[in-house]
């Protein structure tokens, strides 16, 4: 396969780039996605798909299986990509392809999509801010509650991203007030284990378990 892609410095401050795994996977993908629309046994993969399952995936990448099935689960909640399966194959999608691939030196060629770009740039930067924002406003509301002093962890922002189009702002504050009662948290509560998606067990949902387990003990307007 010849040709290039483009890969932004702003990678560097994506969520999942301390994730090794995941962020490898994320570059093969980009590297391996059509560039053009292209046909495949009589189907069509557009521009910013590829048709892939997760043996030939690890197979490709060096990495285990399992961690591919982690780390597409990762992409899939954080909206990088999304993934239509068949009974026969399975078409991996990038969402904002075409942002990931711009080129911004064809600003006198291409006036109309660039600029169009440009504002699809903006657009995602502000997107990020109000997401960061959010995050902070969490984070010094569990400063508060727990007399603590977390920092705002980058990692942390897809997590908590994911968790909030479950959940409001005053539920994740109530599940933060219920871990300080309850036996097992309190002295275990991190922003990180709160809002961590998987652990040993597999897929975690640490915010909806103390919302079930003390039902009725808060009132959303009690936070």
């Amino acid at each position: 396969m010849n040709g290039h892609i483009l890969i932004h410095r702003k990678l560097l401050d994506w969520g999942w780039w301390s994730d090794h795994n995941t962020t490898r996977l994320f570059i093969y993908l980009l590297l391996k996605a059509n560039w053009k629309d292209n046909t495949w046994m009589g189907k069509t993969i557009k521009r910013g798909q590829l048709v892939a399952g997760r043996l030939e995936l690890s197979k490709n990448t060096g990495i285990s299986e399992q961690s591919i099935r982690t780390s597409l689960v990762k992409l899939k909640s954080t909206s990088e990509i999304t993934i239509k399966t068949t009974n026969k194959y399975s078409v991996i999608s990038i969402n904002n392809y075409d942002e990931y691939q711009q080129s911004t030196n064809k600003l006198t060629n291409n006036q109309p999509t660039t600029n169009q770009q440009l504002t699809t740039n903006e657009e995602y930067k502000k997107d990020n801010k109000e997401k960061k924002d959010i995050y902070s406003e969490f984070i010094n509301y569990f400063n508060k509650a727990t007399n603590k002093k977390y920092g705002l962890n980058k990692n942390n922002i897809p997590n908590f991203t994911f968790w909030s189009k479950t959940y409001s702002q005053n539920q994740m504050r109530i599940a933060i007030k219920l871990a300080l009662i309850d036996d097992w948290w309190k002295d275990k509560l991190t922003p990180e284990r709160l809002l961590r998606q998987r652990n040993a067990n597999g897929v975690c949902d640490n915010i909806g378990d103390l919302l079930n387990k003390y039902e009725g003990k808060y009132e959303l307007n009690q936070t």
